[in-house]
């Protein structure tokens, strides 16, 4: 019965799968940021936001005394929300029914959005996108390593990439036919009189030169991978990591992008840490995730159509 549930619902899913007004209907929070705290943080003046109403609220999971979905309605948001988390991550519709409704039901079964994700990214159909997406843009590595910068001043010691075998190529037409695969070592902590700013500095022209004529997918990869580690440092407080949290988003609300819901959208420090410290770590980590990947994509979109 679950299983022809799941079935149904990703062939419904599947058939109309642009998120129009259904998705900003349907995946909706089951909670609320009570007006009290969405003005608690980052907020100039000592009106309070209003609470927003559900259908504009960001993804959510059922918490705080929210009502509790149904096996049919859990298996539907389940639905949409893989298929949002296959468009960002592949900048491609889900078209693989059967494929597509396995992921469903291991989500009805209590998966995680990181392990649903990291099933993506670490999966052979990814790393084919890898070796055949074209390299990204000079303007595309330029935010890419922006932002794993500011990623990686938050960890207790910046990450090394270095390349398994072989160098770093930055003519990927002479790269090995093994898709390239990056060693994570740990760089030794840097020394208490090195600023953050002169930290910044030495590791942004040290990822310039290392990534190099990489493809988008590879840096979404990167990208998406540091920010799960960062979110596993700071996820154990609740509220330092609501509060991280909540000034990345609007830091990164400066790019002008597109995140998909209206409230993803809003530079509201108050209302993201509100929200963030209602949530499970798990859906909190997905829109951290979904900006990572979204920030990128508009560099694979744009080579694809050179």
């Amino acid at each position: 019965m679950k299983k022809n549930l799941s079935l149904l619902l990703v062939s419904i899913f599947l058939s109309s799968c642009e998120f129009k007004g259904s998705f900003r209907e349907k995946i909706e929070a089951w909670v609320k940021a009570p007006a009290s705290d969405a003005g608690a943080v980052g907020q100039s003046n000592s009106q309070a936001t209003p609470p927003p109403s559900a259908s504009e609220v960001p993804l959510a999971s059922p918490a705080g005394g929210a009502p509790a979905l149904s096996r049919a309605e859990q298996a539907k948001r389940n639905s949409e929300i893989l298929g949002e988390i296959h468009r960002v991550v592949f900048v491609e519709e889900a078209t693989d029914a059967s494929s597509f409704g396995n992921m469903v039901d291991s989500m009805n079964q209590g998966a995680s959005l990181e392990g649903v994700y990291n099933g993506y990214v670490h999966s052979s159909a990814y790393k084919e996108k890898e070796k055949k997406s074209p390299v990204i843009t000079p303007d595309g590595l330029k935010v890419f390593v922006e932002e794993l910068v500011e990623l990686e001043v938050e960890l207790e010691a910046p990450t090394e990439f270095d390349l398994v075998e072989g160098e770093l190529l930055p003519n990927r037409m002479k790269a090995p036919e093994r898709p390239k695969q990056l060693d994570f070592d740990r760089a030794p902590s840097p020394s208490p009189g090195v600023g953050q700013e002169n930290l910044k500095k030495a590791l942004t022209e040290k990822y310039l030169g290392v990534f190099v004529g990489q493809s988008v997918f590879a840096l979404k990869r990167i990208l998406g991978d540091e920010a799960l580690m960062v979110a596993a440092n700071k996820r154990a407080a609740a509220s330092q990591f609501a509060s991280w949290y909540a000034k990345w988003v609007v830091r990164i609300h400066s790019r002008k992008i597109d995140f998909g819901l209206e409230l993803r959208n809003r530079a509201d420090e108050g209302f993201h840490f509100a929200w963030a410290l209602k949530q499970d770590s798990d859906v909190v980590q997905w829109e951290i995730l979904n900006r990572v990947h979204r920030i990128l994509n508009p560099y694979h979109i744009s080579r694809k159509h050179e």
